[in-house]
C-alpha cells in the first residue's frame, strides 16, 4: 500500500524551479496531508508522493505563469484570518476582510482578496475582477447587454498600456450569463447565508404586471444582518406568474422558503400591500408556520404569524383618497387635465415654466403628475391621546372642531377665500371639515390602533424604559415568541431589563448604530410597510423596458440581486464592493453553471415533449379505438336489422306453409319450405356474426377503460 505523507515545514525552505524559496507561495493545507499554492489558489494532496507532489506542481507551466504574474504585480501577502471570524469595513474601505465564503473550500488560511494589497492577483484574476465590476455596473446603472458589444475594444483603446484591458473580452452574451449565473447567483447565496444567521425574519411580497403582460411576484426579506449589524430589507427573488391566485402565490412562497432551507418557525410576519388583498395567502402561510412552530416547540398552541396587520401606507393613502372624494370639487379630474394639457405640448410647457418663474412659486421644473393622496399635518386634537380616548372622540361634535380661522387650509387658500362670496366661503369650509372628518373616521376604523401587540411594542422607545408598564410589555411580547425565546431566555431577559432601567445612558447614544440584543433583533425585523417592495417595482420598471421585454426570468433575478448587492456591500458604488475569491470563482464558473442550467431546461423541455407525444399517441390510440367501437356499433345495428328481416322471412315462410298445406297446394308447400330453409340459414349466420360483434365490442371497451 502507498505510504501516508504529512506536510513538512522543511519544504518551505527548499527552492523551486525558478530559484525562489517555496515559502513565497507554499502553505500547509487544511489537512495534514495537503498543501496550498497561494498563486494558483488551489489545495492539493501530498499524501502519496510527499515532496514529489509539490515538485510536480511547481514545475507545471500554469504555476510558473501564475507565479510570474504575481511577482510582476507586487508582493504576495498571506492572510491567516478566518473568513467568518472578523470583518473590518471602514468608511474609506481601505482595509476589508471579507465575510464571503467560498463554495469550494473553508481553509483556515484562505487567501482573502480585496481592492488593495491583501494579496496580489494573477493576471487571470485581474481580468475576472474587471468582469465582476462591469457586470455590477451594468446592473447598477441599468445598461443593456447590447451596450457591451464593443466594450472590449473600447477599454483597449482607452487604456492601451493595460494588459487587463487588452485581454478583457466580455461582450454582451458573456455579460448575460455572468450576471445571471455569476454575480447574481453568488449574491443570492450570500443573502441566504446572512438570513440563516438571523434570529428571525419577515417576508414581504407584492405582485405587478410588467412589459410583455407578465405577472411578476417580488419577494423581499427583512432581517437582522450580521454583516451590517443592523436591520435591513433586501431583495430576494422575482417569480413570473400567469394566474396569481392565492393558492398559486402561497405555494410559490412556501416552495421558495423550503428550497433555500429558511426556517418557517422563524417567520415573524408576512408583509402585504392591502388589507383586502392576499388574506387567503396569509391564512395558508399562517397554517404552515403554526405547524413548523409546533414541531419545533412541541406546543400545540403556537401563535403563528405576529398579528400586526398589513402595510399601513396603503390604509392611510386610501383614507385620504376617500376624504378628498367626498365632495363635488372634482379637483382630481381638473389637475389631471391641467397636467395633461401642459405636458403634451412643448410650447405650452415653455409658457407654463415662464409664468411659474415670473410669479416665483416654482423651481424651474415642470409639474409632476397629480397624486390625490397627500400627507396632511396631524391635528392637535389627536396628539397625546390614549387609544381609548382616540376612539371615543366624536368627530361630529362642534366642541371638538376648530373655528374656521384656525382650520388648516394653507395661507394661499385663505387669501383666495377673501375674494369669494360669503355663501361660497361657508360651503368651502364645510367641505374641508367633511374631508377631515372622513379621513379621521377611516383612519380610526382601518388602522390597527387597538392591536395589543403593537401597543406593547412601545417599550422599545428609549424614553419608555422607566415607565412602569414597559417591563410588563416586554414580557408579554417575549411570551408571544415561544419558538424563538425559551423560558431561560425570558428569565435572562427580565434581568437584563432591570439593568437597562438603572443604567445611565447619554442621549446621543440613542443615535449611534450599535449591536442590539437578541429580542431587539427579532422585534426590529418586523415589517412596517411595503415601501421597499414598491420602490423595487420602480427599479424594475427602469430595468425591464419595452426594448428588454425578452429578458429571461433568471436574467431579471440576476440583475436585481446584483443591484441590491451593490447597494448593500458598496453603498450604491460599484468600486466599493469588496471582491473576494468566492465572487471570482462564481464568475469563472458562470459559463459552466449556465450550460448545466440550459441542459436542465432542455432536458425538462424534451421530457415535456415526450410526455406530450406520449399523450398524443395515447389520445390517437383512443381515437382509433373509439372509431373501431363506433364501427362495431354500426355493424351491430346492420346485423340486428338483417336478423329482424330474416325473422320476418321465417315467419312469412311458416305462414305460406300453413296456407299451402290447408289448400293442398304442393307447389306452394315446396316454395314455403325453400323460404323457411333460407331464412334459417340466414339466421344462423347472423347470430354467429352478432356473437362475434359482441365479443369484439366487449374486448374493445376493456381496452378503453385501461
Amino acid at each position: 500500500m502507498p505510504k501516508y505523507t504529512s506536510f513538512s515545514s522543511k519544504w518551505l525552505h527548499k527552492v523551486d524551479s525558478t530559484g525562489k524559496p517555496c515559502s513565497v507561495w507554499l502553505r500547509q493545507g487544511k489537512e495534514k496531508s495537503t498543501f496550498i499554492c497561494t498563486v494558483c489558489n488551489i489545495e492539493l494532496s501530498c499524501a502519496n508522493g510527499g515532496w514529489t507532489n509539490v515538485k510536480n506542481h511547481f514545475e507545471r507551466p500554469k504555476h510558473l505563469q501564475c507565479l510570474k504574474d504575481v511577482l510582476e504585480s507586487g508582493q504576495l501577502v498571506a492572510s491567516t484570518v478566518t473568513l467568518s471570524s472578523t470583518r473590518n469595513n471602514t468608511a474609506s474601505n481601505q482595509s476589508y476582510t471579507s465575510s464571503f465564503s467560498s463554495p469550494i473550500t473553508n481553509n483556515p488560511s484562505f487567501m482573502v482578496l480585496n481592492n488593495s494589497t491583501d494579496r496580489a492577483l494573477t493576471h487571470e484574476e485581474k481580468i475576472t475582477r474587471a468582469e465582476c465590476y462591469w457586470a455590477m455596473a451594468t446592473a447598477q446603472l441599468g445598461f443593456s447587454y447590447d451596450s457591451s458589444q464593443n466594450i472590449p475594444e473600447l477599454f483597449a483603446s482607452m487604456f492601451p498600456d493595460s494588459k487587463v484591458a487588452a485581454d478583457y473580452a466580455m461582450k454582451d452574451r458573456k455579460l448575460s450569463y455572468v450576471v445571471s449565473h455569476g454575480t447574481g447567483y453568488f449574491f443570492i447565496r450570500e443573502l441566504i447565508k446572512d438570513v440563516l444567521k438571523a434570529p428571525a425574519y419577515s417576508l414581504l411580497f407584492d405582485e405587478t404586471t410588467i412589459v410583455g403582460v407578465r405577472k411578476q411576484l417580488d419577494l423581499h426579506i427583512r432581517y437582522w444582518s450580521e454583516y451590517q449589524q443592523g436591520v435591513v430589507t433586501r431583495y430576494w427573488k422575482s417569480i413570473m406568474l400567469g394566474h396569481a391566485t392565492a393558492d398559486i402565490i402561497s405555494h410559490h412562497l412556501l416552495d421558495s422558503l423550503k428550497y433555500e432551507g429558511l426556517d418557517l418557525s422563524k417567520l415573524l410576519h408576512l408583509g402585504r400591500d392591502n388589507p383586502n388583498v392576499n388574506k387567503a395567502v396569509e391564512a395558508m402561510i399562517e397554517k404552515e408556520v403554526r405547524s413548523a412552530q409546533e414541531k419545533k416547540t412541541g406546543n400545540s398552541s403556537s401563535n403563528g404569524l405576529l398579528p400586526i396587520g398589513p402595510c399601513p401606507l396603503h390604509i392611510i393613502h386610501n383614507a385620504f383618497k376617500r376624504g378628498f372624494t367626498q365632495n363635488d370639487w372634482q379637483i382630481e379630474d381638473i389637475l389631471y387635465d391641467f397636467c395633461f394639457f401642459f405636458s403634451r405640448s412643448s410650447v405650452r410647457r415653455e409658457d407654463y415654466l415662464k409664468v411659474v418663474e415670473t410669479i416665483g412659486v416654482g423651481v424651474g421644473r415642470f409639474m409632476k403628475r397629480f397624486v390625490i393622496t397627500r400627507w396632511i399635518e396631524v391635528d392637535d386634537l389627536l396628539t397625546n391621546k390614549t387609544v381609548k380616548q382616540l376612539l371615543s372622540i366624536s368627530f361630529d361634535s362642534q366642541a371638538n372642531e376648530k373655528p374656521d380661522s384656525k382650520l388648516e387650509i394653507g395661507e394661499i387658500t385663505r387669501n383666495e377665500l377673501q375674494e369669494m362670496p360669503t355663501n361660497e366661503k361657508i360651503k368651502f369650509m364645510q367641505d374641508v371639515r367633511d374631508i377631515y372628518k372622513t379621513i379621521a373616521r377611516e383612519l380610526t376604523r382601518t388602522l390597527p390602533v387597538t392591536n395589543n401587540f403593537l401597543q406593547n411594542l412601545q417599550f422599545m422607545h428609549p424614553l419608555q424604559r422607566h415607565h412602569e408598564s414597559s417591563s410588563k410589555s416586554l414580557m408579554i411580547i417575549a411570551r408571544d415568541l415561544p419558538q424563538l425565546l425559551s423560558d431561560d431566555d425570558l428569565d435572562y431577559l427580565n434581568g437584563e431589563w432591570r439593568l437597562y432601567e438603572n443604567e445611565t445612558i447619554p442621549e446621543e447614544w440613542y443615535q449611534q448604530k450599535t449591536t442590539s440584543g437578541g429580542s431587539d433583533e427579532i422585534l426590529l425585523s418586523l415589517s412596517h410597510g411595503n415601501a421597499d417592495v414598491e420602490r423595487g417595482f420602480s427599479e424594475n420598471a427602469a430595468l425591464i423596458t419595452d426594448d428588454r421585454s425578452s429578458l429571461s426570468d433568471i436574467s431579471i433575478n440576476g440583475l436585481r440581486a446584483t443591484k441590491d448587492a451593490v447597494k448593500f456591500y458598496g453603498q450604491g458604488k460599484v468600486h466599493e464592493v469588496p471582491i473576494c475569491k468566492g465572487l471570482l470563482d462564481n464568475v469563472k464558473e458562470a459559463h459552466s453553471r449556465c450550460q448545466v442550467d440550459q441542459e436542465r431546461k432542455q432536458r425538462i423541455l424534451k421530457e415535456k415533449e415526450a410526455i406530450e407525444a406520449a399523450a398524443k399517441l395515447t389520445k390517437n390510440k383512443e381515437l382509433i379505438l373509439v372509431e373501431k367501437e363506433q364501427n362495431l356499433i354500426d355493424q351491430h345495428k346492420i346485423l340486428q336489422e338483417d336478423l329482424e328481416n330474416a325473422s320476418k322471412m321465417l315467419n312469412e315462410g311458416n305462414s305460406r306453409l300453413e296456407a299451402a298445406v290447408a289448400t293442398k297446394n304442393f307447389a306452394g308447400v315446396e316454395m314455403a319450405q325453400l323460404l323457411i330453409g333460407g331464412a334459417k340459414k340466414k339466421l344462423d349466420v347472423l347470430k354467429t356474426q352478432l356473437g362475434d360483434n359482441t365479443d369484439q365490442m366487449n374486448q374493445l371497451r376493456k381496452k378503453l377503460k385501461k
